[in-house]
C-alpha cells in the first residue's frame, strides 16, 4: 500500500481493497465535496455491504458535512458516521507525513481501517 502512495502523482490518494469496488458516483461526491468545503485534507463517504450491485441505487452527492477532526472521530466512534478509515480521499502530503499505511495487527491485514 505504501509503495502505491509513493508512486502515485495527484494531489489526493486512496486505497481500494481488492474486495471493494466504489460506485459509479463515488468520484462524482468526492469532487463535489472537495469543490463544496475548499479541498479539505481528507473526504469520507459512506459505504454499504453485499455481493452484488443494487440496480436502483440514487446517490446524492449533494449531502456532507464538514467535520473537525474531533468531532469526526466522535461520530465515527460512536457510530453516527457509517465510514472506514483507510478508504478516504486523502490529500497525499498528508499521508506521507503520518507515515502512510501502518501495521496494526499481527495477522495479514494491517487492521488500517480501524482507527
Amino acid at each position: 500500500m505504501n509503495a502505491l502512495l509513493a508512486m502515485s502523482s495527484g494531489r489526493y490518494f486512496t486505497w481500494l481493497a481488492d474486495d471493494d469496488m466504489y460506485t459509479p458516483a463515488f468520484l462524482l461526491a468526492v469532487y463535489t465535496a472537495l469543490l463544496k468545503y475548499d479541498f479539505p485534507p481528507c473526504v469520507f463517504t459512506s459505504y454499504m455491504s453485499g455481493v452484488t450491485f443494487p440496480e436502483k441505487l440514487k446517490i446524492s452527492s449533494a449531502e456532507g458535512q464538514l467535520l473537525n477532526g474531533r468531532r469526526f472521530l466522535q461520530l465515527y466512534l460512536s457510530r453516527g458516521l457509517k465510514t472506514q478509515g483507510s478508504f478516504g480521499v486523502f490529500e497525499k502530503d498528508l499521508l506521507i507525513r503520518i507515515g502512510g499505511m501502518v501495521q496494526l495487527g499481527s495477522g495479514f491485514s494491517p487492521y488500517s481501517d480501524y482507527f
